[in-house]
Protein backbone atom coordinates (compact mmCIF):
# COMPACT_ATOMS: atom_id res chain seq x y z
CA UNK A 1 0.00 0.00 0.00
CA UNK A 2 1.29 3.37 -0.91
CA UNK A 3 1.24 6.37 1.32
CA UNK A 4 -0.86 8.41 -1.10
CA UNK A 5 -3.98 6.27 -0.80
CA UNK A 6 -4.43 7.13 2.89
CA UNK A 7 -4.90 3.54 4.02
CA UNK A 8 -3.16 2.27 7.11
CA UNK A 9 -1.42 -1.01 7.72
CA UNK A 10 -2.53 -3.48 10.38
CA UNK A 11 0.48 -2.60 12.55
CA UNK A 12 -0.49 1.07 12.41
CA UNK A 13 -4.06 0.19 13.38
CA UNK A 14 -2.76 -1.85 16.31
CA UNK A 15 -0.60 1.11 17.38
CA UNK A 16 -3.59 3.49 17.21
CA UNK A 17 -5.76 1.17 19.28
CA UNK A 18 -2.96 0.53 21.78
CA UNK A 19 -2.17 4.22 22.19
CA UNK A 20 -5.80 5.18 22.70
CA UNK A 21 -6.39 2.35 25.17
CA UNK A 22 -3.24 3.18 27.10
CA UNK A 23 -4.16 6.86 27.10
CA UNK A 24 -7.67 6.28 28.40
CA UNK A 25 -6.66 3.46 30.72
CA UNK A 26 -3.71 5.23 32.30
CA UNK A 27 -5.82 8.26 33.19
CA UNK A 28 -9.12 6.67 34.27
CA UNK A 29 -8.71 3.02 35.27
CA UNK A 30 -6.25 3.37 38.18
CA UNK A 31 -8.48 5.83 40.00
CA UNK A 32 -11.61 3.73 39.41
CA UNK A 33 -9.96 0.50 40.57
CA UNK A 34 -8.40 2.16 43.61
CA UNK A 35 -11.78 3.56 44.65
CA UNK A 36 -13.53 0.20 44.23
CA UNK A 37 -11.05 -2.00 46.11
CA UNK A 38 -9.65 0.57 48.56
CA UNK A 39 -6.10 -0.50 47.71
CA UNK A 40 -3.36 0.38 45.24
CA UNK A 41 -2.98 -3.22 44.04
CA UNK A 42 -5.40 -2.99 41.10
CA UNK A 43 -2.59 -2.95 38.54
CA UNK A 44 -2.05 -6.69 39.12
CA UNK A 45 -5.57 -7.45 37.92
CA UNK A 46 -5.03 -5.21 34.89
CA UNK A 47 -1.90 -7.12 33.90
CA UNK A 48 -3.59 -10.52 34.25
CA UNK A 49 -6.70 -9.48 32.32
CA UNK A 50 -4.54 -7.89 29.62
CA UNK A 51 -2.61 -11.13 29.23
CA UNK A 52 -5.84 -13.15 29.14
CA UNK A 53 -7.38 -10.92 26.46
CA UNK A 54 -4.17 -11.04 24.39
CA UNK A 55 -4.21 -14.85 24.55
CA UNK A 56 -7.88 -14.95 23.48
CA UNK A 57 -7.16 -12.66 20.53
CA UNK A 58 -4.21 -14.86 19.52
CA UNK A 59 -6.50 -17.89 19.68
CA UNK A 60 -9.05 -16.13 17.48
CA UNK A 61 -6.35 -15.25 14.92
CA UNK A 62 -5.11 -18.85 14.86
CA UNK A 63 -8.66 -20.12 14.31
CA UNK A 64 -9.29 -17.62 11.52
CA UNK A 65 -6.04 -18.60 9.78
CA UNK A 66 -6.74 -22.31 10.23
CA UNK A 67 -10.16 -22.09 8.59
CA UNK A 68 -8.86 -19.69 5.89
CA UNK A 69 -11.71 -17.23 5.93
CA UNK A 70 -11.47 -13.73 4.56
CA UNK A 71 -13.18 -11.90 7.42
CA UNK A 72 -15.06 -12.32 10.66
CA UNK A 73 -18.55 -12.17 9.14
CA UNK A 74 -17.77 -14.90 6.59
CA UNK A 75 -16.48 -17.08 9.39
CA UNK A 76 -19.61 -16.47 11.46
CA UNK A 77 -21.88 -17.28 8.50
CA UNK A 78 -20.08 -20.57 7.88
CA UNK A 79 -20.15 -21.48 11.56
CA UNK A 80 -23.70 -20.45 12.56
CA UNK A 81 -25.72 -19.98 9.40
CA UNK A 82 -26.96 -16.87 7.66
CA UNK A 83 -29.59 -15.53 10.08
CA UNK A 84 -28.00 -16.45 13.40
CA UNK A 85 -24.66 -15.00 12.26
CA UNK A 86 -26.42 -11.73 11.38
CA UNK A 87 -27.93 -11.66 14.88
CA UNK A 88 -24.50 -12.25 16.41
CA UNK A 89 -23.04 -9.58 14.11
CA UNK A 90 -25.71 -7.13 15.27
CA UNK A 91 -24.82 -7.88 18.90
CA UNK A 92 -21.13 -7.32 18.12
CA UNK A 93 -21.90 -4.00 16.39
CA UNK A 94 -24.03 -2.82 19.32
CA UNK A 95 -21.27 -3.84 21.73
CA UNK A 96 -18.63 -1.88 19.83
CA UNK A 97 -20.91 1.14 19.59
CA UNK A 98 -21.22 0.97 23.38
CA UNK A 99 -17.44 0.69 23.80
CA UNK A 100 -16.88 3.58 21.39
CA UNK A 101 -19.40 5.73 23.24
CA UNK A 102 -17.67 4.99 26.55
CA UNK A 103 -14.30 5.86 25.02
CA UNK A 104 -15.65 9.15 23.63
CA UNK A 105 -17.19 10.01 27.00
CA UNK A 106 -13.98 9.17 28.87
CA UNK A 107 -11.89 11.12 26.38
CA UNK A 108 -14.23 14.11 26.63
CA UNK A 109 -13.95 14.08 30.42
CA UNK A 110 -10.15 14.05 30.16
CA UNK A 111 -10.19 16.91 27.65
CA UNK A 112 -12.51 18.90 29.90
CA UNK A 113 -10.44 18.17 32.99
CA UNK A 114 -7.02 18.94 31.52
CA UNK A 115 -7.71 21.43 28.72
CA UNK A 116 -11.19 22.93 28.36
CA UNK A 117 -12.63 23.25 31.85
CA UNK A 118 -15.53 25.59 31.02
CA UNK A 119 -16.58 23.91 27.76
CA UNK A 120 -19.86 21.94 27.89
CA UNK A 121 -19.40 18.18 27.59
CA UNK A 122 -21.74 18.04 24.58
CA UNK A 123 -19.45 20.33 22.58
CA UNK A 124 -16.37 18.29 23.45
CA UNK A 125 -18.12 15.02 22.53
CA UNK A 126 -19.35 16.48 19.24
CA UNK A 127 -15.82 17.71 18.46
CA UNK A 128 -14.37 14.27 19.17
CA UNK A 129 -16.99 12.55 17.00
CA UNK A 130 -16.37 14.99 14.14
CA UNK A 131 -12.61 14.50 14.45
CA UNK A 132 -13.16 10.72 14.34
CA UNK A 133 -15.32 11.03 11.22
CA UNK A 134 -12.63 13.18 9.60
CA UNK A 135 -9.98 10.58 10.43
CA UNK A 136 -12.14 7.76 9.10
CA UNK A 137 -12.52 9.51 5.76
CA UNK A 138 -8.84 8.97 5.02
CA UNK A 139 -6.78 11.47 6.96
CA UNK A 140 -5.61 9.02 9.59
CA UNK A 141 -2.22 8.16 8.07
CA UNK A 142 -0.37 10.95 9.89
CA UNK A 143 -1.87 10.01 13.26
CA UNK A 144 -1.09 6.35 12.59
CA UNK A 145 2.56 7.19 12.01
CA UNK A 146 2.67 9.27 15.19
CA UNK A 147 1.15 6.41 17.19
CA UNK A 148 3.66 3.93 15.72
CA UNK A 149 6.45 6.32 16.69
CA UNK A 150 5.24 6.96 20.25
CA UNK A 151 3.98 3.46 21.16
CA UNK A 152 7.40 2.03 22.20
CA UNK A 153 8.08 5.12 24.31
CA UNK A 154 4.64 4.82 25.90
CA UNK A 155 5.16 1.14 26.69
CA UNK A 156 8.57 1.87 28.27
CA UNK A 157 7.03 4.60 30.44
CA UNK A 158 4.17 2.32 31.52
CA UNK A 159 6.61 -0.45 32.43
CA UNK A 160 8.74 2.03 34.40
CA UNK A 161 5.66 3.18 36.31
CA UNK A 162 4.83 -0.44 37.10
CA UNK A 163 8.42 -1.06 38.15
CA UNK A 164 8.48 1.96 40.48
CA UNK A 165 5.15 0.94 42.01
CA UNK A 166 6.57 -2.44 43.06
CA UNK A 167 8.14 -0.75 46.09
CA UNK A 168 4.72 0.41 47.28
CA UNK A 169 2.83 -2.85 46.74
CA UNK A 170 2.96 -5.72 49.17
CA UNK A 171 2.77 -8.80 46.96
CA UNK A 172 1.80 -11.19 49.78
CA UNK A 173 -1.15 -9.06 50.82
CA UNK A 174 -2.30 -8.35 47.27
CA UNK A 175 -2.09 -12.01 46.20
CA UNK A 176 -4.14 -13.04 49.24
CA UNK A 177 -6.62 -10.29 48.40
CA UNK A 178 -6.96 -11.57 44.83
CA UNK A 179 -7.33 -15.19 45.94
CA UNK A 180 -10.01 -14.18 48.43
CA UNK A 181 -12.00 -12.40 45.69
CA UNK A 182 -11.86 -15.34 43.27
CA UNK A 183 -12.67 -18.08 45.78
CA UNK A 184 -15.89 -20.02 45.33
CA UNK A 185 -16.93 -19.88 48.96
Amino acid sequence: MGQSDGKILSGELAAIISCSMLGIGMLTLPRTITEKINSSDGWIVLIFTGIAIALLICLLVVLLKKHKVADYYTYMEEAYGKWFSKLIGLVVVVYFIGVASFEVLAMSEMVRFYLLEETPVEIVILSLILASVHLLTGKIKAIAKACVFFLPLTIVIVLLIYLFSLRVVELKTSSLFLLKDFSLS
